[in-house]
């Protein structure tokens, strides 16, 4: 007797296990079947992904042009003489059409003093004592203007991670917001500066408007050395920088104190003026040429004037930088110290005249942009609409349209099957194809993109076909009359930009719906399959755990069905054994 059929399959433990593997494969297939509908819905979900980029990538191809920033905002200047004057643009919302007239009178210079010559840079001096650089042995703050809301002005301790403020004028503005009442601090040019933020019990700092409320009644505490107090009254009118009645200081900040021993070298003052740390604006440079130590600041203009004075000893007078000490406050130039005396920058705009203390991103002069002097002269801005800018960004938005589209035309309407052989096509249904929403958008976008601008006036073009737009069959868009819409932005700007902020605004609108939110299409679909795929790993789980037992089960089945063949086949070898033996016995 042998082991044969499935008896043979039980014969050996690879036969067992290729039976059970038989087996569960025929009962994995409802298994199967969930596995590939969550795969289904996986690839669905990473589609709807697809087309929120798209969307969301239309969405800023819109916004590239009708945006504050956007192409229709877009200014272009163009300068006579690019030797005398650069200008950028930062603000084109902000910004003006229009000529400027710029002449620069003086360009701003760094403050530089120089010491006597010495012997040598890098051996001891003999000198000892201490002085004070880049501000006074102590801060202060004048009295100032005051009024009736800002009474006083002191100094305080600097926050720890904060720069003391530089030594300039302050003054404290005031505006009302509704029925508050706001407060901040600004520089010599109107900029505000950061101080503490009143709002917050940490270490938050802050340049913008504030609630006067939170201050009234206290001295405040700026964090870096001002201190401003308050009355508890409100004011009567707004006051702002460089009108009457602003309250104003000025700050002195303190210097850093450099100790000088009879071993310290030139070099090695240099190194601790380097190494010290000064007030925002005062920083101060040490250089050594040609055995002189040379100290310049580092910034231009009259307010980063370097105050230096020796505060215990005589090593700057000693060095030829003072001729006379002025008590810690700032003591006076020997002759010829002085390398560079600073220096504001002196130019006019229109006819107005203008100081700054520095030559590179002067802002505020010209609303929307900043203005670099390279060179003492005279020269135009000219300020205008950029055309070519639009064009650009409107062909740009076209084939962000066009790829929504072709994308949304894949993933909704059923696809010819390529392997498909005979003469009758066959198709294969699209992913999204039972989404309405998803099947109708890119004929929604179109129509937007096609809408008729009602509200144009008499002559104006109210379609953007009239800016030479068409459309193909294939529902994709082009710029095919360039010249068209060049023509229209030239001639007729304002209602060129009235028909694009109706027709992209319809746009951004319908994008909305589907984009933002927890509650958009997009969103909610995802939510869905989400949901669905929750329950399909639910269902999954559990046929796995079924699945695992069915299979110890028919292990344990199988492998005691084989120790019964076995034993049987033993039991038959014995008895065909003895019957042998019998058989012997009795004819041999």
């Amino acid at each position: 007797m042998s082991i044969g059929g499935v008896g043979g399959s039980l014969a050996s433990a690879a036969g067992i296990e290729k039976l059970i593997q038989q087996t569960m494969a025929m009962e994995r297939q409802p298994l199967n079947r969930l596995e590939s509908q969550k795969d289904d819905l996986e690839v669905k979900r990473g589609i709807y992904n697809d087309v929120s980029s798209k969307l969301e990538n239309l969405r800023t191809a819109l916004q590239n042009i009708t945006g504050d920033s956007g192409a229709l905002n877009s200014y272009v200047p163009t300068i006579a003489d690019e030797d005398i004057l650069g200008v950028s643009v930062t603000n084109s919302y902000s910004l003006v059409a229009g000529k400027y007239d710029v002449t620069v009178t003086r360009l701003a210079k760094a403050h530089q003093i120089a010491s006597a010559q010495q012997g040598q840079a890098d051996v001891a001096l003999g000198l000892s004592g201490n002085f004070v650089v880049g501000g006074a042995a102590t801060r202060s703050a004048t009295a100032g203007t005051t009024n009736a809301v800002v009474t006083g002005f002191g100094t305080g301790s600097i926050r720890s991670g904060e720069l003391e403020l530089g030594s300039r004028d302050y003054s404290v503005e005031f505006q009302q917001n509704g029925s508050t009442w706001q407060f901040r601090i600004v520089d010599e040019n109107g900029e505000a500066v950061s101080i503490d933020d009143a709002s917050d019990a940490g270490t938050e700092m802050t340049s913008g408007w504030q609630d006067l409320s939170l201050v009234q009644g206290t001295t405040f505490d700026t964090g870096r050395g001002l201190t401003v107090t308050f009355s508890s009254t409100d004011p009567t009118q707004s006051h702002l920088f460089g009108g009457a009645g602003t309250a104003k200081t000025s700050y002195t900040a303190q210097g850093a104190t450099i100790n000088v021993s009879a071993t310290s070298s030139l070099n090695d003052i240099r190194n601790a003026i380097n190494a010290a740390t000064f007030a925002e604006g005062n920083e101060i440079q040490a250089t050594v040429v040609d055995r002189k130590l040379v100290l310049s600041a580092k910034e231009s203009g009259l307010n980063a004037q370097i105050t230096l004075d020796d505060t215990s000893g005589s090593v700057l007078q000693t060095l030829g930088i003072l001729s006379a000490s002025g008590g810690g406050s700032g003591g006076t130039l020997a002759a010829g110290a002085e390398v560079q005396p600073a220096q504001d920058a002196q130019f006019s705009v229109n006819g107005i005249s203008i100081t700054r203390s520095s030559n590179s991103g002067i802002t505020g002069v010209i609303q929307g942009v900043s203005l670099d002097l390279t060179l003492e002269g005279t020269t135009s801005v000219t300020l205008a609409k950029n055309h070519d800018d639009v064009v650009s960004k409107f062909k740009e938005m076209l084939e962000a349209y066009n790829d929504v589209a072709s994308h949304l035309k894949a993933k909704t309407e059923p696809q010819l099957d390529a392997t498909a052989t005979g003469d009758n096509p066959t198709y294969i249904a699209a992913p999204l194809g039972r989404d309405m929403n998803m099947r109708t958008l890119r004929f929604d976008l179109s129509s937007d993109l096609l809408s008729i601008y009602s509200g144009a006036a008499s002559g104006a073009p109210t379609n953007l076909t009239d800016l030479g737009i068409t459309l193909d069959e294939n529902l994709s868009f082009s710029l095919s009359d360039e010249d068209a819409l060049t023509a229209a932005l030239n001639e007729n700007f304002e209602d060129v930009s009235d028909l694009m902020d109706y027709v992209f605004g319809r746009m951004e609108d319908r994008l909305e719906t589907y984009l933002d939110g927890s509650s958009s299409y997009i969103s909610s679909a995802k939510d869905s399959i989400d949901d669905q795929i929750d329950l399909l790993d639910t269902r999954i789980d559990s046929y796995e755990s079924r699945l695992s037992a069915r299979e110890e089960a028919l292990r344990k089945q199988y492998y005691e069905l084989q120790s019964q063949l076995i034993t049987m086949q033993y039991d038959y070898q014995s008895t065909m054994s003895i019957a042998s033996g019998s058989m012997n016995i009795l004819y041999g």
